[in-house]
């Protein structure tokens, strides 16, 4: 016979072998992994802000070297196919004043009328001061013309040669011209789509044995072949009623020589600042809407190199009184840009600048270097 024993005796027992944590430990143990953890996201937000500043820093890069890259391919090309000199505007008596391309909170314009003017627009035009000031600093404005290799025969540059230039309108008298009206052949085609085809806006530089002039198209009939220049053109270039350089000038009486009419580029580059916080590098093409290039460009200085290619050199001046636009041999850019601000508290930004000259090609006619 057997007998049953249990050895439960009370619930006050323990069972032997058990373990835990104290409360200083579980104390220690969670402060322990507050820090890491908070290592940890230090680590995480700084590369976050260095990734940050990565992707700024190339956008800042990248719109300086497209704004630079630009300006310096047009600079390459000013001066191409444009006389020595430059070409006439209007001036003299019944003169007005030509606009220039520029911000238009300046309202820039030419010098053609001004007392002792040459009444010329030079292959590059400086604008020091013209352009809005950004953080505390005037920006300048340059315009530059060259003739538009673009408009072309197969690749090859050409020139509308005019079969009749005539007042208009027709058989007007001096006090009620308003222009003139081109009638050119009918090869090259005028039409749009054609690599000749002329659009209202376009500029043209007027070229025989008295002289050159400019004009702006006011209307395009390429069903007739002809072409309108009245002075309601937005820059004011064509003025029938001034004295001279106008291209009434180069037909006395109403009598041409042979002509040719080529097609000019009219590049211009100043900043904008309109909207708050993202000053702007512009490119406008004649009179048509100024493109954007590159945001935060915040400076641009222009100076220049002069020579008269006798006796006299000078380099790297802002004004370039008592010389001449005519007398630019090099141009040197100054261009700077900031980053948008970062994310976070410090709103930090970056800041980088290029400097680089370029030397006009078909104006360094003299070996200076």
């Amino acid at each position: 016979m057997y007998r049953l024993t249990s050895s439960y005796a009370s619930g006050h027992g323990r069972r032997s072998g058990a373990s835990g944590f104290t409360l200083i430990e579980m104390t220690v143990a969670m402060g322990t992994g507050l820090v890491i953890l908070g290592v940890a996201f230090t680590l995480l937000n700084q590369l976050i802000g260095v990734s940050e500043s990565v992707v700024k820093i190339a956008e800042m890069n990248q719109n300086l070297r497209a704004s630079t890259d630009l300006m310096v391919r047009d600079f390459t090309v000013a001066a191409g196919g444009i006389p020595i000199g430059g070409v006439s505007l209007p001036s003299g008596a019944g003169c007005t004043t030509v606009k220039r391309p520029g911000p238009v909170a300046a309202a820039p314009t030419f010098s053609n009328c001004a007392a002792g003017s040459m009444g010329v627009l030079p292959a590059i035009s400086p604008g020091q001061g013209l352009g809005p000031t950004v953080n505390g600093k005037t920006s300048d404005e340059v315009t530059m013309i060259s003739v538009d290799q673009r408009f072309a025969v197969a690749n090859v540059p050409t020139a509308l040669a005019p079969t009749i230039i005539a007042a208009h309108p027709a058989a007007c008298t001096i006090a009620t011209c308003t222009g003139w009206t081109l009638t050119v052949p009918a090869a090259p085609s005028i039409a749009a789509g054609s690599t000749t085809a002329v659009n209202v806006g376009d500029i043209f530089m007027f070229s025989n044995a008295n002289g050159t002039a400019l004009g702006m198209v006011t209307a395009v009939n390429s069903g007739a072949n002809t072409i309108t220049f009245d002075k309601a053109d937005p820059l004011g270039m064509n003025q029938p009623n001034s004295v001279a350089g106008s291209l009434s000038n180069l037909g006395p009486g109403g009598v041409y020589p042979s002509t040719k009419v080529y097609k000019i580029l009219m590049s211009s580059y100043y900043l904008d600042n309109s909207q708050a916080g993202n000053p702007r590098l512009m490119r406008q093409i004649s009179n048509g809407a100024a493109m954007a290039v590159a945001d935060g460009i915040n400076f641009l200085q222009i100076s220049y190199d002069l020579s008269d290619g006798a006796t006299t050199d000078v380099r790297d001046v802002l004004s370039l009184a008592p010389h001449t636009p005519n007398e630019i041999r090099k141009v040197n850019l100054s261009i700077a840009a900031n980053s948008q601000p970062l994310s976070g508290g410090k709103r930090q930004i970056f800041v980088n600048t290029i400097n680089t000259a370029v030397t006009i090609r078909d104006l360094a006619y003299r070996s200076n270097y």
